[in-house]
C-alpha cells in the first residue's frame, strides 16, 4: 500500500497539483422539508432491511468516512439511532466542502486510504479518483448495487448523467441523487415596485432593461439605486447564458462539441451587459466577489432585482428583511426566466443528476452492511427518518400529521440554517434538494418558481468527467484569463466590443484547438 501511494505522489507531484475541472455544484447549506411524506418509521421497505433487524448480536463494524458537511457532535442521537440500528460506528473526518478535497487528497498522499469517502468520480483530479482507480484500490460496486433495490433505484435517478461516473461498463463507487429538476439560480424582483410605476413582471431582457431604467428614475424607496446586483462573476455568465441557451459546452450544427465562448451569440449577452453597465444599471461592483452585497442592496432599497441563489436559508432574508425595512415591500421571483431578442429562456442549469458518489477501499470488508445502511436510507423509511427525526423525540403522530419538536430537533444535525433534512442524507442523496417544506415563511414564492425555472430552462453541460491532464489544464487556465480580460473590459467599457473577433483568435493561438479535440475525442465513447 505504502508504495502504490508513493507512486501516486510521484505521479502527482509530476503532474502538478492541477485542480481538478470536472464542473460540480457545490451544496449550499440550506434546505427545506416536504411534509407530504408521512412514512412510518415502523414500516419494512426491502428484504434486506428485514434481515438487517432479524440479526442480533452482530459484530459492530467501524468505519474510517472521509466526508464534507459531516461533522456531527458526539452525542447526535440521530447518527446513535443508525449506527445502533445496523451495528456500526462511523469515524468521520469531514471539513466544509470547499476545502474537503485537499484535505483528503493531502491524506490519502500521506499514505493512508479512508474506508468509505465522498469523491466526483472520474475526473475528479482533486481527489486523486482517476489515479486512485487504475491503482486498483477502489471496490468494483457495479454488481454489488443491483443486490440493494432502493439504492439501485435511487443510483438510476438520472440515466443520462450515470455514464459519466462509470468508468468503462464497471463503476467504482455509489453516486448520490442531487435534484435536477429544480435551481438555486433565479431572479429577485421588488412587485410592490412594479405595481407603484405600473409596470408589468419583466418577460424578455429588454423588459428587464427598460423595468431597471424605470426603478433608476423613480428610486421608489427613495434610495439611489445602483442596478441589477450580484455577488460573483459567477452570474455574468447565467445572463449571457440567457442568449446562448448553453452551459460551458455545446454541440454545433454539425454535433462537434465546442467551448461556449464560441457561441454566435455569446457576443450578444455581453452586448447587453455593456449597455446596462454604461447607463448605470448593473451593479459596478459585479466582477467583485463579496457574498452579502447584493443581499444588502436589495434589502436596503439599493437595487430592484439581483440574480442570486434561492436555497430557502439564503433568500429568506431578501423576503424578510426587506419586508421588515419597508412593510409594503413584495418580493418575487422573475418567472419565465427573460427570454433573449432569439426566444431563447434559459440559464446555468444543475448538470447531474448526482454531486457525485461514495467510493470504498478494496481492502474494506464491512462494505454489505454500509450497502444495507444505505439501502434503508433511501427508502421511504429512511427518507422519513432524516427528513423528521426519531418518533418521541423529533417528532408525534397525531393521526396522520408529523407534529415536530423544534426545541429537540435543533439539537441535531437538521432543522438549522434552513436545512430540514439531517445531514445523514448524505449518504445517499443531497436531500434538501428534493425536500421542500411549503409550511416556511414564503415556502411557495421560493420552491414553486424555482422548481419552474429549474425544469424548463435549465443548460446542462453536457460534458462531465472530462479529465484535464497538465497540458490541458493549462491550456484552459490561458483560454479562461484571455476571456475573462477581454469580457471584463468589454462589461465596464475599458475595450470596444469591436474587438470580439481578436479576442477569439487569440483563444485560438492558446491551443490550436487541442482542448476542443480533446474533449470531442472524450465525448464519442459515449455516442
Amino acid at each position: 500500500m505504502k508504495k502504490t501511494i508513493a507512486f501516486l505522489l510521484a505521479l502527482v507531484l509530476l503532474l502538478g497539483l492541477v485542480a481538478g475541472c470536472a464542473d460540480q455544484a457545490a451544496p449550499a447549506d440550506t434546505s427545506n422539508t416536504d411534509s407530504s411524506n408521512t412514512a412510518n418509521t415502523d414500516s419494512t421497505d426491502t428484504d434486506a432491511t428485514d434481515a438487517t433487524d432479524a440479526e442480533e448480536d452482530r459484530e459492530v463494524i467501524e468505519i474510517n468516512i472521509w466526508a464534507h458537511d459531516m461533522d456531527f457532535p458526539e452525542d447526535d442521537r440521530m447518527v446513535q439511532y443508525l449506527e445502533d440500528k445496523f451495528d456500526l460506528k462511523f469515524n468521520i473526518t469531514s471539513y466544509a466542502n470547499g476545502i474537503y478535497q485537499e484535505n483528503l487528497r493531502n491524506y490519502i498522499l500521506g499514505g493512508d486510504m479512508p474506508d468509505m469517502y465522498a469523491n466526483w468520480g472520474p475526473g475528479d483530479t482533486n481527489t486523486l479518483f482517476d489515479q486512485i482507480q487504475s491503482e486498483g484500490l477502489l471496490m468494483d460496486m457495479t454488481d454489488l448495487i443491483p443486490n440493494y433495490p432502493n439504492l439501485m433505484e435511487s443510483v438510476h435517478y438520472d440515466d443520462d448523467s450515470l455514464k459519466f461516473l462509470y468508468n468503462g461498463d464497471r463503476i467504482y463507487g455509489v453516486p448520490r441523487k442531487w435534484n435536477k429538476d429544480t435551481t438555486d439560480r433565479v431572479l429577485f424582483i421588488r412587485q410592490d415596485w412594479l405595481d407603484e410605476l405600473g409596470l408589468e413582471m419583466p418577460d424578455t431582457w429588454d423588459d428587464v432593461y427598460e423595468v431597471l431604467k424605470a426603478f433608476k428614475e423613480a428610486e421608489p424607496d427613495g434610495v439611489k439605486q445602483i442596478g441589477l446586483s450580484m455577488n460573483d462573476p459567477f452570474w455574468i455568465k447565467m445572463i449571457t447564458a440567457g442568449f446562448t441557451g448553453v452551459n460551458t459546452w455545446y454541440q454545433d450544427e454539425t454535433g462537434r462539441y465546442k467551448m461556449d465562448i464560441f457561441h454566435p451569440n455569446m457576443k450578444e449577452g455581453y452586448e447587453f451587459l455593456y449597455k446596462l453597465y454604461a447607463e448605470g444599471l448593473l451593479d459596478p461592483e459585479c466582477y467583485i466577489s463579496e457574498a452579502d452585497r447584493p443581499k444588502e442592496y436589495f434589502c436596503s432599497g439599493q437595487s430592484g432585482i439581483i440574480y442570486n441563489a434561492s436555497q430557502y436559508a439564503s433568500c429568506y432574508p431578501y423576503f424578510e428583511e426587506t419586508k421588515k425595512n419597508f412593510p409594503d415591500a413584495e418580493v418575487a421571483i422573475i418567472n419565465p426566466i427573460p427570454a433573449s431578442p432569439e426566444g431563447i429562456r434559459s440559464h446555468m442549469g444543475i448538470d447531474s443528476g448526482y454531486y457525485g458518489m461514495w467510493s470504498f477501499s478494496k481492502d474494506f470488508e464491512g462494505v454489505d452492511r454500509v450497502l444495507e445502511m444505505m439501502d434503508w436510507l433511501a427508502s421511504d423509511e429512511g427518507n422519513f427518518f432524516v427528513r423528521n427525526g426519531i418518533e418521541g423525540i423529533h417528532y408525534t403522530m397525531d393521526g396522520d400529521t408529523v407534529v415536530k419538536n423544534e426545541e429537540e430537533c435543533a439539537k441535531e444535525e437538521f432543522n438549522c440554517n434552513g436545512v430540514t433534512s439531517h445531514y445523514l442524507s448524505y449518504f445517499t442523496s443531497i436531500d434538501f434538494t428534493f425536500n421542500q417544506d411549503m409550511s416556511l415563511p414564503y415556502a411557495e414564492d421560493i420552491f414553486t418558481p424555482s422548481n419552474e425555472i429549474g425544469a424548463l430552462y435549465s443548460a446542462r453541460n453536457p460534458v462531465q468527467g472530462f479529465t484535464y491532464d497538465d497540458t490541458l489544464a493549462q491550456y484552459n487556465a490561458s483560454i479562461n484569463d484571455i476571456f475573462t480580460s477581454y469580457t471584463s473590459q468589454f462589461v465596464t467599457g475599458q475595450l470596444s466590443l469591436d474587438k470580439w473577433d481578436e479576442m477569439l483568435e487569440k483563444i485560438v493561438a492558446v491551443d490550436n484547438g487541442a482542448l476542443e479535440e480533446a474533449v470531442n475525442q472524450y465525448m464519442a465513447q459515449f455516442e
